[in-house]
């Protein structure tokens, strides 16, 4: 059969429409007609449109790669991952040239039933001279996707691997160069220690070795830095600690935001979390009387008195000042 007709599709310049014997057949995308060299008068077989609908798949799996990129940087797990998802949705199965009256007048017979009900001039009617392209491309991809013949997945697998080789190839997926945008954008922006960068990384599917190269890049005043403006930012909405309870808190802070114990020590100052001795005695007092309010609903004497102890001791009080607190405080009259 030959190609009696090329048309450039109106929703989507890119695309073209294929028609056979005056009938359409099925889109493609603009690189696939140059790649096949497709024209009017061209012959075609079985063989050569398995080609070029495997061709047509693989082009849509390429452009939705290229859609996602537009988000921003990813993986090649990322990307793999993706394309996993949308290869599902392409319509794959085989395209026999048998096929193309019977979906035309499919598309014909149903858009026939839809207008039936509604008036129309004979002139009104022309359009089924030209019928939409895309139209008919999508009826005829919901009439593929229900034939005899289904693509294995195997074919998936080698779609998939030929946009990831494309984007590839084109610079466009490289773990190098995300690892370090990667490293650079949370390391900058938000801040985290090489530890939670290493681990998302590693849950992105970077290599290791990759990762390892990218940390390495990490500016060592910039971790210090980060260190630094993190302790104060969280020094400031926890002012209600006492001092070695906010200094542990913190601590512990830091090594979840990513980074070590070696870190922290070698790049913490103990003295962030020091008090005056007013601070010092407020927190003291606050926390006493929350206590004392809480505990005295249902202790008394030195039950109660041993349950502030511990209430104010766990909170990170010394014994000491808290001791002064219950000698100097006229708490037991309140019972």
């Amino acid at each position: 059969m030959k190609i009696s007709k090329i048309q450039r599709q109106k929703k989507d310049p890119q695309r073209y429409s294929i028609y056979i014997n005056d009938q359409f057949a099925f889109g493609v995308d603009e690189q696939i007609l140059i790649d096949f060299s497709l024209n009017k008068g061209k012959d075609l077989d079985q063989g050569l449109v398995d080609a070029i609908l495997a061709a047509e798949a693989q082009q849509k799996l390429y452009l939705k790669g290229l859609n996602y990129l537009s988000y921003g940087l990813k993986s090649t797990k990322e990307m793999q991952d993706y394309l996993k998802k949308q290869v599902k949705n392409l319509p794959t199965s085989h395209f026999s040239l048998d096929q193309v009256k019977s979906v035309t007048n499919h598309f014909m017979n149903t858009q026939s039933r839809s207008i039936s009900m509604v008036n129309f001039d004979e002139a009104d009617l022309t359009f089924w001279d030209d019928p939409v392209e895309e139209d008919l491309e999508q009826a005829a991809d919901e009439q593929l996707k229900v034939g005899d013949v289904k693509v294995l997945e195997q074919d998936h697998n080698l779609w998939i691997q030929a946009a990831l080789d494309r984007l590839t190839g084109l610079g466009l997926l490289n773990d190098h160069t995300y690892a370090l945008a990667y490293l650079r954008t949370q390391a900058q922006v938000n801040r985290k220690g090489p530890q939670k960068i290493d681990y998302e990384l590693r849950r992105k599917g970077v290599a290791q070795s990759i990762i390892q190269d990218a940390l390495e890049e990490y500016p060592q005043d910039l971790l210090r830095e980060n260190i630094q403006h993190l302790s104060r930012k969280f020094i400031q909405s926890k002012r209600r600690l006492s001092p070695q309870m906010l200094k542990n808190k913190l601590f512990l802070h830091l090594l979840q935001k990513g980074y070590s114990k070696e870190q922290v020590d070698r790049d913490f100052d103990p003295s962030w979390c020091e008090l005056s001795q007013e601070e010092t005695d407020q927190r003291l007092d606050k926390a006493f009387e929350k206590s004392l309010k809480r505990r005295q609903r249902k202790l008394q004497g030195y039950e109660l008195k041993q349950a502030l102890i511990r209430d104010l001791m766990t909170q990170g009080f010394s014994y000491e000042s808290i001791q002064t607190k219950l000698n100097d405080s006229s708490w037991e009259n309140t019972n």
